[in-house]
């Protein structure tokens, strides 16, 4: 059934109408507030039935809902292809925030529950609504802080059902059902955890450009490079959370590779050039040593740029202050090599198999505080989703350790 209008937009529609739609979001209703008109003339409402998918996970994320009356489902598709609720929506919320702001697909399915009305508006029309108001800056941190605060009263519940979970679980008699169920709820966790942290995430990242944006002729050097410095934290937060999430579709084989023919060495400049402001503010020297003549090769060069990115993540973590990291990139036989030398404490060969192990940590106890989790776990499943593999040894000279990843070369 297809949707029915209910605000013409030629003309808009009422001023004190739509006001009340906004009431329950900070970040547009200080659009309301400034430039009521121009808000106006961007926004849509539609009539959608009880049962209509409004959109599905993997879908572009080209529109932005708010909820002016009615219930929305987000629904996540989870382990055996069993559906898992991630909540309801109503009156005021909005949907599809989180792929509005970054650009990405959407993470989840939003089905209608009961006949709702819905204001919708692009994304380009929002960019444009942002870079026209500069002193938005502060309505979009609060708009942060009251999410943040509503995550955490979220976990706080999340912690009671989890206990509650596990008794029924412990309850089960038999093993293999037991097993089962954990590994479901494993997977729904996963998902429920990565669907929260990239909400905030999104908002934050938006919230630091809007206010780069508002401030760019008041900059000075230092400033500048305090949001850089930001920006790269909200980086490797996402690089985690993504971490997470495709570690798990990677193990099950559930996630496919989008292999396209791309150069080994600009894959490897731009890993470099995405970790070198960390390692800058770790005092740690990062270069780049590419052999001669690489080839052009069939890769996702998405998810090996994130086993690059990982690996140096891992090395800036471990390499004291002063110390080196190099990236190589060479022709090893039918291989290409990508390589990750450090200057660290060096990996024990008890623990050489198990670091990229999930949530495995590796070296003496007072090392685990920042110990290997899933980056290499993620690495492992990229390489050999590839046909590869990856290992870890000693470094030149049995100083620090050197990460190899080995990539069939395939040119078609």
């Amino acid at each position: 059934m297809a949707p029915l209008d209910f605000i013409d937009t030629t003309p808009p529609p009422d001023i004190e109408e739509l006001a009340k739609v906004l009431e329950s979001s900070p970040l547009l209703q200080a659009f309301m507030d400034t430039d009521p008109d121009a808000l106006i003339k961007v926004m849509q409402g539609k009539n959608y039935p009880a049962g209509h998918i409004l959109f599905r996970e993997g879908d572009p994320c080209d529109k932005l809902y708010i909820i002016w009356t009615g219930k929305l489902a987000v629904i996540k598709e989870s382990y055996e292809d069993t559906p898992t609720l991630l909540g309801y929506r109503g009156p005021g919320d909005i949907i599809g925030e989180m792929g509005f702001f970054e650009n990405k697909p959407r993470s989840a399915t939003v089905r209608v529950e009961e006949d709702s009305r819905l204001v919708e508006m692009s994304r380009e029309a929002f960019q444009e609504l942002l870079s026209n108001k500069p002193g938005l800056g502060m309505e979009i941190l609060r708009e942060v802080s009251a999410r943040l605060r509503a995550a955490d009263e979220q976990r706080t519940r999340a912690s009671s059902s989890e206990k509650r979970l596990m008794e029924q679980i412990s309850a089960l008699s038999s093993e293999k059902a037991r097993l089962e169920a954990l590994q479901r709820y494993r997977q729904e966790t996963t998902d429920l955890i990565v669907h929260d942290l990239r909400n905030p995430l999104a908002v934050i990242r938006n919230a630091v450009l809007m206010l780069r944006v508002s401030l760019q002729d008041k900059l000075q050097p230092d400033d500048e490079e305090i949001f850089d410095v930001i920006e790269a934290g909200i980086g490797r937060m996402s690089l985690l959370v993504d971490s997470l999430l495709d570690v798990d579709r990677m193990e099950s084989g559930e996630a496919e590779l989008q292999q396209t023919l791309c150069s080994p060495a600009d894959m490897a400049a731009r890993a470099v050039e995405q970790m070198g402001l960390l390692a800058k503010h770790a005092n740690i020297e990062l270069s780049l040593q590419l052999e001669d003549n690489l080839p052009a090769m069939m890769m996702d060069e998405a998810r090996m740029g994130r086993v690059l990115a990982n690996l140096l993540d891992n090395a800036i973590k471990f390499t004291p202050s002063g110390g080196k990291i190099t990236l190589g990139v060479s022709r090893e036989g039918e291989d290409v090599w990508f390589s990750v030398t450090d200057t660290g404490p060096g990996v024990p060969p008890e623990d050489r198999e198990r670091i990229f192990e999930r949530f495995s940590q590796a070296g003496s106890i007072g090392q685990r505080g920042k110990g290997f989790g899933l980056g290499l776990a993620l690495c492992r499943a990229i390489s050999e989703a590839h046909g590869g593999r990856i290992w870890v040894e000693d470094g030149p000279g049995g100083v620090g350790s050197r990460f190899v990843v080995a990539i069939p070369i395939r040119t078609g």
